[in-house]
């Protein structure tokens, strides 16, 4: 639109670029107006000789190593921590923890280097037996019945010679005798505090106290070391119960006292018993109402009367109609205190429908 004196007034575009243009202009003035900055740089790396310096720290077995480069003026760092302990998957977890009850065996040991520090996963303790050779300990871990298939030994931080050259490991249930689970020749490392020796067994007993000794050691010294002792295994699995209440099942051997027949051995019920006036040589015959079934095993509960009563072996049967095939047979140690659960274990392959017990 033209203005009073003929002239065109600016559009408002180049109204707006000149604002724009003014602005940039101001903050340039503003920039060379600032002080300048100083820029500074770090000196650089002289040494009177171009060599590499290399300095290494140890941290609970880990490394820290530095290198400085003079003539390339480089700096590096780097760090690695310690090397984890073996894994034991193959064996089992440590089925021993601190706490359980353990008892040392053969001589005595100092102050605070009892068989308890052989399970208390310390680095820093360790078990010492001033007997020896035939040294050890008996333990009975909490978890309760365990199958064992291997030892893991961690040396202690004295003279080898101390360290066990062998050892004997034994397993009982409660108050029975020691069965021999594994006994084997020793080669521990002459490193300190290693924990890389694995002895691996093959073995599908439940126990519940195990009775662990060296028979020999490394060297000719009096007294027995070692850091710690990992019991490898795992919890036993006493598998399913294949009898049910009403199953069919008939007493063998003699009479039975009313209420305390056969049918009592296998209806879950705490508060009742099975028994036979025939004593030695009775027992029963059941067909499960379940079917074909694989045994792997069988549990016992005792009852309220005198232990005198107790089983003290078992014959266990079974057939395909008619025909009867030894399954297992076992003698039975002393029954543990009243109501107490002991399941022995065995293989048996063979699928029975029928198995007879006596």
């Amino acid at each position: 639109m033209p203005n009073s004196s003929g002239s065109s007034s600016p559009s408002i575009s180049q109204f707006f670029h000149s604002l724009k243009h003014k602005a940039r202009q101001r903050r340039l003035q503003q920039r060379r107006q600032r002080p300048r900055r100083v820029e500074r740089h770090a000196p650089a790396l002289e040494l009177l000789e171009d060599r590499v310096l290399l300095a290494a720290f140890s941290e609970a077995n880990g490394s820290l190593n530095i290198d400085l480069d003079a003539a390339n003026k480089n700096l590096s760092i780097s760090a690695q921590d310690a090397p984890p302990a073996p894994p034991a998957a193959s064996n089992g977890t440590d089925i021993s923890a601190p706490g359980d009850q353990i008892t040392s065996i053969g001589g005595s040991s100092p102050a605070g280097q009892d068989a308890s520090k052989a399970i208390d996963n310390q680095t820093s303790t360790k078990y010492v037996n001033e007997g020896g050779a035939d040294s050890g300990f008996e333990v009975t871990p909490a978890a309760g019945a365990t199958i064992v298939t291997g030892l893991q030994f961690k040396t202690a931080d004295d003279s080898p010679d101390s360290d066990p050259g062998s050892f004997k490991l034994e397993g009982k249930l409660s108050n029975g005798d020691y069965i021999l689970i594994s006994q084997q020749n020793l080669s521990l490392p002459a490193a300190r505090h290693d924990s890389n020796t694995v002895a691996s067994f093959p073995n599908q007993t439940a126990f519940t106290t195990y009775r662990l000794t060296f028979p020999t050691l490394k060297g000719s010294a009096g007294r027995m070391q070692i850091t710690e002792v990992f019991i490898l295994g795992a919890a036993a699995s006493p598998g399913t119960d294949i009898t049910a209440p009403g199953d069919q099942i008939t007493g063998v051997g003699g009479t039975s006292q009313s209420g305390q027949d056969a049918t009592k051995a296998v209806d879950n019920q705490t508060a009742t018993k099975y028994v036979n006036t025939g004593g030695a040589g009775s027992g029963f015959e059941v067909a499960p109402a379940a079917g074909a079934t694989v045994l792997t095993g069988l549990g016992f509960k005792t009852s309220d009367g005198p232990t005198d009563s107790d089983p003290a072996s078992y014959k266990l049967e079974a057939n395909f109609r008619t025909e009867l095939t030894s399954t297992s047979r076992k003698a039975r140690s002393r029954c543990p205190p009243r109501g107490t659960i002991v399941a022995p274990s065995f293989r048996s392959p063979t699928r029975f429908p029928s198995p007879p017990i006596g």
